[in-house]
């Protein structure tokens, strides 16, 4: 159950900025698979947007191990499938990817451009 009063909000939030913090620390093997499970466990667990796009927004610029790969490839096809005829949601899961931190993101933007989804007739895939 989704709280909307001020102290859980605070707190939703604060979370959201330590897991981002957390996933910031990505310079081993070792730390990437630590960040990934966090952001992963607290992706699968969430019951509202706030929480489950902060963690999709940080697996989406983890990149290295396979395991790590195989996390952030999951959590953006199962946002994909849950946004089905979503509009808004599904706007959120082509802006999570072209604001990713990873060094192919242009690659991967034109890639996005190309997807039966997009359309430049919505203003927000612009």
């Amino acid at each position: 159950d989704i709280q909307l009063d001020a102290k859980s909000i605070g707190q939703r939030r604060l979370r959201n900025l330590l897991l981002e913090y957390l996933c910031s620390v990505n310079e081993t093997p070792e730390e990437r698979e630590a960040a990934s499970v966090l952001a992963m466990n607290q992706f699968e667990s969430s019951y509202g947007m706030t929480d489950r796009y902060s963690a999709l927004s940080n697996l989406v610029s983890m990149d290295g191990e396979e395991s790590v790969v195989a996390r952030r490839d999951a959590a953006l096809q199962i946002f994909y499938d849950d946004a089905y005829g979503d509009a808004l949601i599904l706007n959120k899961w082509f802006t999570v990817q072209a604001l990713a931190d990873l060094p192919d993101v242009l690659d991967r933007v034109k890639t996005l451009v190309d997807h039966p989804e997009f359309t430049l007739s919505n203003p927000n895939r612009c």
